[in-house]
């Protein structure tokens, strides 16, 4: 009878100082998503995700980073266990010093948030929370496509926290990321319903014609 060995959980910032030792030549993407394996979805997201939490609307960036997250968060979401990219992307070359730049950046960040995160409740951290996480990503994602001035802030900060809990495995996180997904729905239904009443009052003062009472 022999003992199983448990699984040994390695932190992410140790995974990105390994990414980084490895940027040199002939490093590609390809290459660097096989490195990082499932970590990929999260971070992938998580750095498309950064852009939108902004204190001012950014004309034109919600949309252009919702496009990558939808397509890591619809994979993750069928339970691929690593990234899947068209071969003229998976092929192209990481420009060594500036990619590896790039993650010593990121690095510092990563490990103040691995101070209080650890992988616990399982449950909630499972392949398939994950997956369930991936959809719930995809719907975000879609709703902060949609341009609408500060739309894009609060779903934003919920698909961070949802990534950052895949990324460490922590289901007391992922259970955070779903309050802040109900909480995120909550403001995008104000914040429309507000919106649509300006345009409602606007129509009414521009022709005299009462819409209001008839809604």
């Amino acid at each position: 009878m022999t003992d199983k060995k448990p699984n040994v959980y390695v932190p992410t910032s140790d995974i990105l100082h390994r990414v980084a030792a490895r940027c040199e030549k002939g490093y590609t993407i390809g290459a660097m998503t096989q490195d990082v394996g499932e970590l990929a979805f999260g971070l992938c997201m998580l750095i498309f995700a950064l852009p939108n939490i902004v204190p001012f609307p950014m004309p034109g960036v919600s949309t252009i980073t919702a496009i990558p997250m939808l397509y890591f968060s619809v994979q993750l979401m069928m339970h691929r266990k690593v990234v899947w990219l068209p071969p003229f992307i998976a092929q192209r070359e990481l420009k060594g010093e500036r990619f590896k730049r790039m993650i010593e950046y990121v690095i510092p960040w990563v490990s103040r948030f691995e101070k209080y995160s650890r992988p616990r409740l399982e449950v909630f951290a499972s392949r398939r929370a994950r997956a369930v996480a991936g959809g719930i990503i995809t719907l975000l994602a879609l709703l902060i496509a949609l341009p609408v001035p500060f739309g894009n802030l609060v779903p934003a900060i919920a698909i961070c926290i949802l990534c950052l809990a895949i990324i460490e495995h922590d289901g007391v996180v992922m259970l955070i990321g779903v309050v802040a997904t109900l909480l995120s729905l909550v403001y995008l239904y104000v914040l429309f319903s507000i919106y649509f009443w300006v345009i409602v009052k606007a129509i009414e003062a521009a022709t005299g014609v009462e819409i209001s009472s008839a809604l």
